[in-house]
């Protein structure tokens, strides 16, 4: 809505998050066995995310068709991170993969628990030191919780080690 959206628009353009993922979760798992690797689609996803929210935060005249695609790909993107369960499974004894998959979703839910409460707790602390209600700026501001944890799930498997089963 800072973009200049109606709020059904805005509602309707937040809404490709999700239907984007879907799509990303056909695609993403089916790339990473075509190429035997799970780091390359995990480091093109985060990427792809990261720099999809970046352009829809500072980028100038962001409108509607373009933020439809960025959400849309920022979504479908996102379906890399469904990756870090074939990855735990990918190192763990077939005995311990279900207790390895419950730990990994544990641990997703937990930090997305308090992710999704850091941009509203920066919008009212934003507010508080004079930044402008329902601005780009405040927006911008409330989102660099989430921008420092895509830096990190980019980061990760930059640095981490190829993990497909070899043959």
């Amino acid at each position: 809505m800072v973009r200049g959206l109606s709020p059904s628009e805005a509602g309707f353009v937040s809404s490709l998050l999700w239907l984007g993922s879907a799509g990303g979760n056909l695609v993403f798992p089916r790339w990473s066995d075509r190429i035997q690797k799970r780091r390359l689609p995990m480091i093109a996803g985060s990427a792809a995310v990261l720099t999809c929210l970046l352009a829809l935060l500072y980028l100038p005249g962001v409108g509607r068709g373009l933020a439809i695609v960025l959400c849309l790909t920022l979504g479908f993107a996102s379906a890399a991170n469904m990756l870090s369960f074939s990855t735990v499974a990918d190192v763990m004894k077939p005995s311990q993969i279900g207790t390895s998959a419950a730990i990994v979703n544990g641990i997703t839910f937990i930090v997305g628990g308090i992710l999704i409460s850091r941009p509203g707790v920066r919008i009212g602390w934003g507010i508080d030191t004079g930044i402008e209600p329902k601005s780009l700026a405040l927006a911008q501001y409330a989102s660099w919780p989430l921008v420092i944890v895509l830096v990190v799930a980019f980061a990760l498997p930059v640095f981490m080690n190829e993990t497909y089963p070899r043959r």
